[in-house]
């Protein structure tokens, strides 16, 4: 009987011991697996945060080696209509080539296209010199950073005077 006994006795502490193990250590091992899978889940979700973060400097890196072309172009088609500035550029280019400016009207025009992401400035102008100063007005007109689209000239031969008089129609852009 007391080998009956033992056994029986041996037989208890094993299903003891395997039902603690059941109830105690199963919980917490299953709670160790689902914080790993959760460590997993961040440190990939912190890899990509890396990554993103590392595209972002790639592209500010980027963006301040050509800050000086983006400014450039933003010199081109401004973001605001500044009619003191077209008036005041017209003005230097006009007298550089010896030409005299007489008078600026300068108007917004509607622009067809509602897709377009410019508006227009009409600038309608007037001078006085002589022929060759006007081709090189032109010229600075042509070589001049900002966007402007020469429309229409108009030339007449000043009264008492050997200038002609020039009526310039042009358009400029700005962004909407």
């Amino acid at each position: 009987m007391q080998n009956n006994a033992k056994l029986y006795i041996g037989a208890l502490l094993i299903a003891v011991a395997a039902t603690l193990g059941w109830i105690f250590v199963l919980p917490v091992y299953n709670e160790y697996l689902e914080i790993k899978t959760a460590l997993a889940d961040r440190e990939s979700i912190l890899d990509q945060r890396k990554a993103t973060i590392d595209k972002i400097k790639a592209l500010e890196a980027e963006y301040q080696t050509r800050s000086a072309d983006m400014n450039r172009l933003a010199s081109v088609v401004p973001t605001k209509k500044s009619a003191a500035e077209l008036v005041s550029s017209f003005e230097d280019i006009a007298s550089r080539n010896g030409l005299q400016l007489l008078g600026v009207s300068i108007s917004e025009q509607k622009t067809t296209n509602t897709n377009s992401p410019y508006n227009m400035v009409g600038i309608d102008f007037t001078l006085a010199g002589s022929y060759l100063s006007f081709l090189g007005f032109l010229d600075g007109i042509e070589r001049s950073i900002r966007l402007i689209d020469v429309q229409s000239i108009d030339a007449s031969q000043a009264a008492e005077t050997n200038t002609i008089n020039f009526k310039v129609k042009a358009n400029s852009y700005y962004l909407k």
